[in-house]
């Protein structure tokens, strides 16, 4: 009898405990949980989708009692304190952005903002704005190293409650490509077809997927 495999979510773990620190992502993180490292109220967080920023994002957000305001929904004038903005290039109101960062400005509060695009890649065309964030202190998470791979597949098998021997780890680490997105996917696929198939999570089995 076949097995079906049920669209079951699960929420990602966004706690400083389960955030891995390495090479790729060191200079970055000191930046944005360091205050004494922000040169000015506002930074910009950029690295590559499912680099991590999110969760670094978060971290920074639960320290600091941050606000956390969706690109889509900005209010300038209901921020009191810290704010954090998430996927910036979403925003289609240039205006609101603008607003909040010269908010934030005057209230005294820190604003970080994050993206998986640079500065000069945005799809902004007002001036005033695009030339705030072009000055923005810059922290950069860097394609991820051999320990990042390995600490992202164990935390990924573990959110969803699976059981992966370490020797599976380490073949999926040196086999996958090297980017975070690509590898939520294959946990993903190896997820739905060990439930479907009633199959142990092995190297002959996530070798088909790789």
């Amino acid at each position: 009898m076949t097995q079906l495999s049920l669209p079951l979510i699960l929420p990602e773990i966004f706690s400083a405990d389960n955030f891995f620190i390495s090479s790729c992502n060191s200079e970055a993180y000191d930046s944005v949980l360091n205050k004494s490292n922000w040169t000015a109220h506002t930074l910009y967080l950029y690295g590559e989708a499912g680099s991590g920023k999110s969760h670094l994002s978060y971290i920074w957000a639960q320290k600091t009692g941050a606000t956390i305001v969706s690109p889509h929904n900005i209010k300038p004038e209901e921020i009191t304190g810290n704010c954090l903005v998430e996927d910036i290039e979403q925003c289609h109101y240039e205006r609101a952005l603008l607003h909040l960062f010269n908010h934030c400005k005057d209230i005294g509060v820190q604003l970080l903002m994050n993206s998986h695009l640079p500065p000069s890649g945005l799809p902004f065309t007002l001036p005033d704005l695009t030339s705030r964030l072009r000055g923005c202190q810059l922290a950069v998470i860097h394609t991820p190293d051999d320990e990042v791979i390995s600490a992202v597949l164990h935390k990924q098998f573990a959110d969803r409650q699976l059981l992966v021997g370490e020797e599976v780890i380490s073949y999926i680490a040196t086999h996958t490509e090297r980017s975070l997105e690509k590898i939520k996917g294959l946990v993903d696929i190896i997820d739905k077809d060990s439930l479907i198939e009633g199959r142990n999570i092995t190297i002959p089995f996530v070798k088909k997927f790789i």
